[in-house]
């Protein structure tokens, strides 16, 4: 009788030490700081800056045409690459008239490719002319092409829609002895000799998604900084709509969760990234048909501001939803960096929003400080050379190669500094790979 009593009595015990540890775990609240490592890792209170739409879109490449047929790329980063779309939207003066078509495969100029179709109305901000105040037959711009028309002597500029397949040419109050100066007051430093390794076939050059890579081998700094933090309890205010009370938060897998029963904050310490959806908006169009590029841009404004150099560099519209992608820059070149454990770019901010609600929005919890801690010059393969890699690799489909850029690989071993290597990318199906190339160039 006693044994069945004492085994009554243990049961109770150790359903109540279960009861009891449940309750620890569910209430648990981790220490931030400590799992911040704040001995290695400067903390910053401030948010970055407020940007508008239009300073998160620039062209990726700028390409001068040569009358002879040859062509150079504008080093990106280069004060002359900065210069040149300055002065081609400063003094473009755009006139309201539709010019007729003109064939312009053997005329010199200079051409700006953007990275994805930027929509009309941002294109014309840059040259100070509201949309409803302007003509513009094209709803987005993938291409524009400055130069001196052969038949009239006068400044025109063609913009090229690829979806579309369709052309807009308008008039500049620009002198031409202001663009052939332009087009030629480059220094041999800023520019790089080119070649097409890529193209459609089509009558018009800026229909044929050209794709230009250099043709030597390129000198580049590779590039150390120190890294500072961002004040995770600022941003979790703001996303939780100024909740003066953070959500209970657990620890997961290294992660931070906090969650207020429908809106979601995953905090990953080891690779300061911040993800936050909202599953439960609504699904729908953006009634005030504001593009996506303005509600993030808003978005991110609100919630930590732009602490770095980032540029939109792709947007796209789903059946329900909407997303654009802003990738970090450092001296005009791009930063990819993927993690080992889930092979997700963490050098990007994205946003994503269904009808008016934004649902989906991820970015990096830390910024670079300063200058560069090292920064020693590298030589790199040409694009050509890259180009040539991924036409002999055996797990890349030439045929799905959309373009080929030199960037910068970001690896960070700890939370205290990163590297920055100069890498050749491609793209390939939306998305961005490292150039598969032999053994004898060490990535």
């Amino acid at each position: 009788m006693r044994y069945e009593q004492f085994k009554t009595v243990a049961l109770i015990a150790l359903i109540g030490l279960s009861l009891f540890f449940t309750y620890q775990l569910w209430t648990f609240q981790p220490n931030i700081e400590a799992l911040e490592d704040s001995s290695n890792v400067q903390t910053e209170e401030m948010f970055g800056t407020e940007r508008d739409p239009v300073e998160l879109i620039a062209p990726e490449q700028i390409v001068l045409h040569s009358s002879e047929g040859t062509y150079a790329l504008v080093k990106n980063g280069s004060s002359y690459f900065s210069h040149v779309v300055e002065q081609l939207f400063a003094e473009g003066q755009l006139q309201s008239i539709n010019r007729d078509y003109e064939d312009i495969s053997a005329v010199s100029g200079i051409e700006l490719i953007f990275p994805d179709a930027v929509p009309k109305e941002f294109v014309l901000k840059q040259f100070g002319i509201e949309q409803e105040d302007f003509r513009f037959n094209l709803n987005a711009i993938d291409r524009m092409f400055v130069y001196v028309s052969p038949y009239d002597g006068g400044v025109n500029i063609q913009f090229a829609s690829l979806e579309n397949e369709s052309l807009f040419t308008v008039g500049s109050a620009m002198d031409p002895d202001f663009l052939t100066d332009l087009l030629e007051s480059g220094e041999e430093a800023d520019l790089e000799e080119a070649v097409i390794v890529k193209q459609k076939d089509d009558d018009n050059k800026l229909l044929q998604n050209r794709l230009y890579v250099s043709t030597e081998p390129q000198k580049v700094r590779e590039k150390q900084y120190e890294l500072a933090r961002l004040d995770i309890g600022q941003i979790n205010q703001r996303l939780f709509s100024g909740a003066s009370d953070v959500p209970r938060q657990n620890q997961l897998d290294g992660q931070n969760v906090y969650t207020d029963g429908s809106r979601i904050v995953t905090i990953d310490q080891r690779l300061q990234y911040l993800s936050y959806s909202y599953p439960f908006a609504a699904d729908g169009i953006d009634t005030n048909n504001r593009h996506i590029i303005e509600t993030a841009a808003e978005f991110v404004n609100l919630n930590g501001g732009w602490t770095d150099d980032y540029k939109a560099i792709s947007w796209a519209a789903r059946e329900n939803s909407e997303t654009v992608d802003f990738r970090m820059m450092i001296d005009g070149i791009p930063v990819f960096g993927r993690s080992n454990s889930d092979n997700k770019d963490r050098m990007k901010i994205t946003v994503s929003r269904s009808g008016t609600q934004v649902i989906q929005f991820e970015r990096p919890l830390f910024h670079l400080v300063g200058a560069p801690l090292q920064d020693p010059e590298v030589e790199v393969p040409s694009g050509e050379a890259a180009a040539e890699a991924l036409k002999a690799a055996t797990s890349v489909n030439w045929d799905d190669v959309t373009d080929i850029r030199l960037g910068y690989r970001a690896d960070m071993e700890n939370n205290s500094n990163a590297n920055f290597v100069p890498t050749w990318y491609y793209e390939s199906q939306n998305t961005w790979k490292r150039v598969p190339f032999d053994e004898e160039y060490k990535q």
